[in-house]
């Protein structure tokens, strides 16, 4: 059996860090939602690459554009570009909510909800925009022109892959069921590959994890929602399978913890950086089941051979309930 292509995606953005709920009190923030630099210790970015870089591992890093309405094209730029002379692919993110600040200054009246931040509420023309705009990011970054997508907070409907298509970016993650679930039932796709409305979609995987009176309850395989020993059973399963693909997914943020809005009281997360480093470890152990990949490396091939068969990968109830604990634990106390 050939070895399971496995993606690591990185949706590398910056922070809102509450001022849509209080524009008087908090800024947005920009490096230290990425680099979290505690000292002169990266504990997000600077941690991904390294522990990338040590088991020969490679990635796709969706970076987010929309922010530069906000904090102009280089604050951003210069981690993208960074991205790429580390030698990983570098795609498109989009977070809508940034148009908020398109007049220059986000100001919340009484009784006003926060800005939307949902691609899949966005009429088709208004996504065609949106990606116009993160092209031209790219452009003014000197990156190549994107050929995924990744939508913010994996928000999507059929006419985001409509959009896709208008602008001629072939390939898209903009699903994962386990965290947001789209309006279109026959959208609910836990893997495998996928044409919606002329894009190949290849979904981040939902799992099961655990089945309780004849009902599924779906984890994504991201790093901070899945303990070490349970991605190892996942993939393990999943190649057992003849699963062709997985895509696992992770953000800067969650190697790291913070106790304000700004970014400042921070401290490294130790459980969710060694959940990395094993994935690493394993993926590094086994070449004969799993290989990396990303998005550009396999984007001539999946426009040619789009379509992969979804399939249920179970996980273990008992890893699960483990995971819970763990991440409660983590969760609560601080220097953990």
């Amino acid at each position: 059996m050939p070895p399971l292509d496995l993606i690591l995606t990185i949706d590398t953005e910056f922070s809102i860090a509450g001022a849509f709920t209080d524009p008087a009190r908090f800024k947005p923030v920009s490096d230290q939602a990425v680099l979290g630099r505690i000292e002169d210790r990266e504990n997000g970015l600077g941690f991904i690459l390294d522990t990338l870089k040590r088991h020969g591992a490679t990635a796709t890093f969706f970076v987010e554009v929309m922010n530069t309405i906000y904090f102009g094209t280089e604050a951003m730029g210069k981690f993208a570009k960074r991205i790429r002379e580390a030698g990983h692919d570098v795609q498109l993110h989009v977070h809508p909510c940034w148009l908020a600040f398109k007049s220059g200054k986000y100001e919340r009246r009484p009784g006003q909800p926060p800005p939307g931040d949902a691609c899949a509420k966005l009429a088709t023309g208004d996504m065609v925009a949106l990606l116009e705009t993160g092209i031209t990011v790219f452009e003014q970054w000197g990156m190549a022109r994107p050929v995924a997508l990744r939508t913010g907070g994996f928000s999507t409907a059929r006419q985001v892959y409509t959009a896709q298509r208008s602008v001629g970016i072939p390939l898209a993650s903009n699903l994962c069921i386990a965290v947001a679930p789209p309006e279109e039932p026959e959208l609910r796709l836990r893997s495998g590959r996928h044409v919606i409305e002329g894009v190949v979609e290849v979904p981040a995987l939902s799992f099961v994890d655990r089945r309780w009176r004849g009902r599924e309850h779906l984890r994504p395989l991201q790093i901070t929602a899945t303990s070490a020993a349970e991605q190892r059973l996942v993939l393990t399963r999943a190649h057992e399978a003849g699963m062709e693909t997985i895509v696992a997914v992770t953000h800067p943020f969650e190697f790291f913890k913070r106790k304000d809005q700004a970014y400042t009281l921070l401290r490294r997360d130790r459980i969710n950086q060694t959940r990395l480093r094993d994935l690493c470890k394993f993926v590094e152990r086994n070449p004969e089941k799993f290989k990396w990949t990303s998005f550009a490396a396999r984007a001539r091939q999946w426009i040619d051979q789009p379509a992969e068969r979804e399939q249920t990968i179970l996980g273990s109830p008992a890893l699960a309930a483990l995971r819970m604990a763990e991440n409660a634990l983590n969760d609560r106390i601080w220097r953990l």
